[in-house]
């Protein structure tokens, strides 16, 4: 029997405005996040929460703080990769024992000179869990004892932004591992496949924990040479991949 992780993604408005944010409100919300929880024992599973970010005018500052409750840990965090790059310095730092908190920062610090986090919308970070059970999850936007707080600053003040609220669940799923296109079977097609994406990134597959065979949390040739020994040589066995 198929059970579901109920994964409730909760955000609140922020009541405390620094500044007159300027044009359209800026906005924090939860993307579509990649999910797999094999029908295997024991009951675990990996998740990726993709934090979206709205702005409309520059940006030299951002901080977010979130908190989680419920059948989960936080692997790690990171930025993405595209919008980071502004950034001349970044922390995240997390509690994962007695306040379940993270924190993400991002700042342009040799600003005038370092040209600003450009108006835009799109992936900012993501937040990566490992799931030990089914069950509520939820997370919040929240402070800490070191009143951290999520606030964008840009260059005439600071800005609390809009949230949203997401809810879905995460199933388990019966997917094969290795099975790179989706087809319900290992064969050279998902070689092709997972080569298309490591060496000419035109390929876009169904579960990125599909294409990191060898479960090392990235993706790369490595994989290929995993792959062709499960497919050819019996000599490995196919992993989920880190969805991280």
């Amino acid at each position: 029997m198929r059970r579901a992780l109920v994964l409730q993604l909760l955000v609140l408005w922020g009541s405390i405005c620094f500044a007159q944010d300027p044009g359209i409100p800026d906005t924090v919300s939860f993307g579509p996040w990649e999910a797999i929880v094999p029908v295997d024992s024991p009951w675990t599973g990996n998740i990726r929460v993709p934090v979206r970010v709205f702005n409309d005018e520059p940006l030299y500052y951002i901080e977010m703080v979130f908190k989680w409750d419920g059948p989960w840990d936080l692997i790690n965090a990171k930025f993405s990769d595209d919008r980071a790059n502004y950034f001349t310095s970044t922390y995240i730092d997390y509690d994962t024992v007695s306040n379940n908190t993270v924190l993400i920062q991002g700042i342009v610090s040799s600003w005038p000179s370092a040209p600003l986090i450009p108006a835009d919308t799109g992936i900012l970070a993501y937040l990566c869990f490992t799931v030990y059970d089914t069950g509520a999850a939820e997370i919040n936007k929240s402070t800490t004892v070191l009143l951290h707080y999520l606030h964008f600053s840009y260059p005439f003040g600071e800005i609390i932004p809009e949230f949203s609220m997401l809810n879905d669940a995460i199933r388990v799923t019966d997917l094969l591992a290795g099975d790179v296109n989706n087809n319900a079977e290992l064969a050279l097609s998902d070689i092709i496949a997972l080569a298309n994406f490591v060496f000419r990134s035109s390929y876009k597959p169904p579960l990125l924990n599909l294409l990191d065979v060898n479960a090392d949390c990235k993706t790369d040739v490595v994989d290929i040479v995993y792959l062709i020994s499960v497919i050819f040589r019996s000599g490995f066995n196919p992993r989920w991949g880190c969805v991280c």
